[in-house]
């Protein structure tokens, strides 16, 4: 039920902001200095967009292609686990669990751990 009510609403978000934690600094001021990301794209997943303001937002981030895919896959997964986690299996079966479970595990945006500090990196 958590998942559902609460976990599926989050899953759109957390894939943009895992994408954007996967980008060096650089990525991250442009798509926010260019306006393809706003504080409000954080806040509730970028709900109220107009299609004027999508296509601004296209050909602002297509100026660097890297980082504006990035993004959009980060999106796209976080879209796809949306709809999983607001479709749970009908009835508590181990084997129905599991299948569901790695379904949205193969969704999520991993996020690398780095360590600034050290020079092989």
């Amino acid at each position: 039920a958590y998942l559902q009510q609460g976990g599926a609403l989050a899953a759109k978000n957390e894939g943009l902001k895992n994408a954007l934690l996967n980008l060096p600094k650089e990525g991250v001021d442009f798509l926010f200095d260019n306006a393809v990301i706003e504080s409000a794209d954080l806040a509730g997943g970028g709900k109220n967009t107009s299609l004027v303001s999508l296509c601004k937002k296209l050909l602002r981030g297509l100026r660097r292609p890297r980082y504006f895919i990035a993004v959009i896959r980060g999106l796209i997964r976080g879209g796809r686990n949306m709809r999983l986690l607001s479709a749970p299996p009908k009835r508590f079966e181990p084997v129905a669990i599991a299948k569901w479970a790695a379904k949205i595990d193969k969704n999520v945006v991993r996020v690398a751990c780095r360590d600034r500090n050290d020079p092989r990196k």
